[in-house]
């Protein structure tokens, strides 16, 4: 009799044993979950993050080609400028050219009187 109580005893706290085992099991496997579920929750926050880049990536390639524009436009005027300052520059010449000659024809028609 005093056997089948102390062989009763084991059983029950083997089964204690094995319910809190269970118990423990399905805390650690709820914490999983949870981990899961906060892993998934970042992984969706990292792809919105990457969904968004690429319109920040956009914005910075058309923030670009302005400014592309703008230095080609700068670039263009300058050009412009160079062109405009060397045709002063010829007319100059040109004009200083013919006052010579005037000035040429003068003396010797004086020469010649």
């Amino acid at each position: 009799m005093m056997e089948q109580q102390k062989i009763k005893l084991r059983k029950m706290k083997r089964q204690e044993k094995k319910k809190q085992k269970m118990k423990q099991q399905g805390m650690k496997q709820r914490e999983i979950k949870l981990q899961k579920m906060k892993q998934q929750g970042m992984k969706q926050q990292k792809m919105n993050q990457q969904k968004m880049k690429p319109q920040e990536v956009k914005q910075q390639e058309i923030k670009l080609q302005k400014m592309k524009r703008q230095k080609m436009k700068r670039q263009e005027m300058k050009r412009q400028e160079m062109k405009r300052q060397e045709m002063k520059r010829q007319e100059m010449k040109r004009q200083e050219m013919k006052q010579q000659k005037i000035k040429q024809q003068k003396m010797k028609r004086q020469e010649m009187k």
